[in-house]
């Protein structure tokens, strides 16, 4: 099931194996089976936000895990994007309740693996992304905003809230971004 495979990544992200992230992303796309096949288990938004972390949790392990987690990351992140998990529900301004609750959490460490990258363009464009994925869902929350400050270049950050004063702790710039922004952010 979809369970014992996210706790199988979870465990390779968790672990202090300088290969995690490439194992993580092993075990998603070896093991678990995608959209469209027979019997298939099909990886969810926890799924992917395991293998952000076991890349973003890599950063700090030496130069070839770093390289290592930031073609992984970006590689996971292509995947999501083109999966059916990050639509909207029928045309309409929702998400489904799994990514309401997961999905703000899968985008901070997949904008935290993103810093791994090492062409600077290539990471600002993947961390735009990011933010602009989370921005169109309505998942934009301090979280977000917090690694969207800490990951994106000062261009990238003046480009995307400067009106809002870029500078601004997240939590301020929390109550200053659109409503749209964060209309499906779980409320707690």
């Amino acid at each position: 099931t979809v369970m014992f495979w996210n706790q199988v990544i979870a465990s390779w992200a968790n672990s202090s194996s300088p290969d995690k992230s490439f194992e993580a992303a092993n075990v998603l796309k070896n093991h678990m089976c995608h959209e469209g096949d027979d019997e298939a288990t099909v990886p969810d938004i926890s799924s992917y936000g395991h293998v952000f972390k076991a890349c973003a949790t890599s950063h700090e392990m030496g130069s070839r895990a770093r390289n290592l987690a930031g073609k992984v990351a970006l590689t996971c992140w292509k995947d999501l994007k083109a999966s059916s998990l990050f639509q909207l529900e029928n045309g309409t301004e929702k998400v489904n309740k799994s990514l309401m609750d997961r999905g703000s959490i899968a985008i901070v460490f997949a904008m935290t693996a993103s810093r791994a990258i090492e062409n600077e363009k290539l990471r600002d464009e993947v961390i735009q992304s990011q933010f602009d994925a989370a921005r169109r869902l309505g998942l934009v929350n301090a979280h977000v905003l917090r690694a969207f400050q800490t990951v994106g270049s000062p261009k990238v950050i003046n480009n995307t809230l400067g009106k809002f004063g870029p500078n601004n702790a997240a939590v301020n710039l929390f109550v200053l971004i659109p409503q749209g922004w964060k209309r499906n952010c779980k409320r707690i």
